[in-house]
């Protein structure tokens, strides 16, 4: 099953009253009520010392209270007229790119532009020739998110995609200012839809694509023929900018995050695809996130159908959970978060050099965590309160962003940047290492 996202702030609870950890300080300060209520008190969470208004007030003091606001700003976008202007009547392209792709109206297809840009201000258009329904989406993607993601992101904005779906015979133009993050689509020139990238470190290039379903038939034009709108001023068309000695535009490679000194170990003769970050930021104490979705447990059940057809789930016997061992070597102050969507059992070793300010256990099914020394505070959260194998038919009061098994989205569904929003608002630290795999079995972090 994919991982599902929430976005429900929880509590640390220790014994019996509602509880705020502040790791910078090593403090734990808890209210000492019997009960608190999730919603508000997880916006009091922070650093610093006594009542949660406290530790509010401190995290408020910080110049630095997310790994974000290292980021260096962007500038804004360029505000585009309602309409676009008459065609220059002629083909615009600058250099030799993809020319025209006609998909359909035969079986499912998904083209994309063979020219990938990672900066810069672009145009390019999407007839609809032949129309019956369905979900056929035009618009731009790029690493780590896939072409299919233009689907969902015409609905809400989703990372690094953003498409619109059209809805009868129609030309779309898609404006992409990927300076500012933002696209345009107009319909027979006319704006209709915006929507935002987010370009983070680790985001590729960007790719003109479309999703034309069974019996929709597209035809995309990326500048070498005429348009039947004019080009935004300040953009160029698709097929544009550098090229090389034969005329032929030249693509932007994938750009990579700054790589953390973490390694992920995979199952034994596997390739696990890890992904790592680590950010410039400075605290007195490291955050650093661990994530996984498959650490290697078995399921108790698998999915089957009653006699009316129904999906149900069939016992296969006694679940067991994963297991990851994690060696944290880092010198000075680490607060480990760890996650995984399965169940999982966490093994630390650290270094005689590291000193665990805490360690925090997520996912969506049974945690554990072992191997701490005396005195090191350790919480765990899922939300799934029964742990045989991955069966959830019991959930628990908490709800969090999961499926942080890749930097720097989760492209199966997860939501790497909303749980690392979630930890830092928690902890009142900034991001300093994260390193995740969809399936690993342990990691080291130096």
């Amino acid at each position: 099953m994919k991982p599902l996202m929430f976005t429900r702030g929880v509590v640390y609870r220790i014994g019996r009253g509602a509880c705020w950890l502040a790791i910078s300080g090593a403090v734990v300060a808890c209210n000492g009520s019997e009960s608190s209520d999730p919603a508000s008190a997880a916006d009091t969470v922070g650093v610093g010392e006594g009542s949660p208004e406290a530790a509010l007030k401190e995290r408020r003091k910080r110049k630095l209270r997310s790994w974000l606001d290292t980021l260096p700003p962007r500038p804004p976008a360029q505000p585009l007229g309602a309409t676009l202007g008459p065609s220059a009547g002629v083909a615009v392209a600058t250099c030799e790119g993809d020319g025209v792709i006609v998909t359909g109206p035969g079986p499912l297809a998904m083209p994309s532009s063979s020219v990938a840009h990672s900066g810069g201000r672009w145009y390019f258009e999407a007839t609809v020739e032949q129309y019956e329904a369905g979900w056929s989406s035009v618009g731009v993607f790029a690493p780590p998110t896939g072409l299919i993601d233009i689907v969902a992101s015409s609905h809400f904005d989703a990372g690094s995609a953003a498409g619109f779906s059209p809805t009868g015979l129609s030309t779309v133009s898609v404006a992409v200012d990927l300076e500012a993050g933002r696209v345009y689509f107009y319909v027979d020139g006319v704006l209709t839809s915006e929507r935002s990238l987010t370009l983070l470190p680790g985001v590729g290039a960007f790719r003109a694509a479309g999703v034309a379903m069974t019996g929709n038939s597209i035809r995309f034009n990326f500048g070498s023929e005429p348009f039947e709108h004019g080009v935004p001023a300040g953009y160029e068309p698709w097929s544009g900018g550098d090229e090389d000695a034969n005329g032929a535009c030249i693509s932007d490679s994938n750009g990579s995050a700054p790589p953390a000194p973490v390694t992920v170990i995979c199952e034994q003769g596997e390739e696990c695809a890890p992904t790592t970050f680590e950010a410039e930021t400075r605290a007195p104490t490291d955050l650093v996130v661990l994530g996984v979705y498959d650490s290697g447990g078995v399921s108790s059940w698998r999915w089957g159908t009653d006699d009316n057809g129904n999906p149900i789930q069939v016992p296969t016997g006694e679940g067991r959970n994963g297991s990851i061992v994690v060696d944290v070597n880092r010198p000075g102050r680490v607060a480990l978060v760890l996650t995984a969507y399965e169940p999982t059992d966490w093994t630390i070793r650290t270094g005689s050099r590291t000193q665990l300010a805490s360690v925090s256990a997520y996912g969506m099914h049974q945690q554990t965590v072992t191997g701490l020394h005396a005195g090191v505070p350790l919480d765990i959260h899922t939300i799934c309160a029964d742990g045989n194998g991955g069966s959830c038919s019991v959930r628990t009061d908490e709800w969090f962003p999961i499926g942080a098994y890749q930097w720097p989205y989760s492209s199966g569904g997860g939501d790497t940047q909303g749980f690392v929003r979630h930890v830092e608002e928690r902890l009142g630290l900034p991001l300093k290492l994260f390193a995740a795999a969809y399936k690993a079995r342990g990691f080291v972090v130096e």
